[in-house]
C-alpha cells in the first residue's frame, strides 16, 4: 500500500472497521486528509499529533511539524505512516543530513535503494 494514499486507507477501513487494523487505517486516513474516523471508534492518542504535523508541514513550518510528529512517534513508533511523516519534514527542511540516511539504510548489496519523492 502506498503510505501516503489516503483513499487506501479510507477502503481498509471501511473493509475491516471492527478490527484493529481498520481503526489504524481510518486514523492514518485522518491524518493524510482530514476524513472523520467511523462512528464508534476512539481515536489512538498519535493521531492528533500527527495531523499537526501534517497541516504545519503544508504551511512550511517545519519545527512545529517536528514537535508534533515527535510526539506521535512517542505514542506508536511502529507505524510506518509516522516514520514517513518524519522522513518528509526533514526532506522539506533541507536537513538531508537527516533525511538521506533513511534510504540508504535500505539499499542491499546489488539492489537500489526506493525512490522516495517528498513534495
Amino acid at each position: 500500500m502506498d503510505l501516503e494514499h489516503a483513499a487506501a486507507y479510507q477502503l481498509t477501513a471501511t473493509l475491516a472497521s471492527r478490527q484493529p487494523n481498520g481503526l489504524r487505517a481510518a486514523a492514518s486516513a485522518y491524518v493524510l486528509n482530514g476524513h472523520p474516523l467511523l462512528e464508534g471508534m476512539d481515536a489512538p492518542v498519535w493521531m492528533a499529533p500527527a495531523r499537526h504535523a501534517m497541516i504545519a508541514l503544508a504551511g512550511k513550518h517545519y519545527d512545529t511539524a517536528r514537535e508534533q510528529i515527535d510526539i506521535a512517534l512517542r505514542d506508536d513508533p511502529s507505524l510506518p505512516l509516522l516514520s514517513l511523516i518524519l522522513l518528509q519534514t526533514h526532506w522539506q527542511a533541507h536537513e538531508l543530513d537527516l533525511a538521506l540516511p533513511w534510504p540508504r539504510a535500505f539499499t542491499t548489496a546489488g539492489r537500489r535503494p526506493p525512490l522516495l519523492v517528498c513534495a
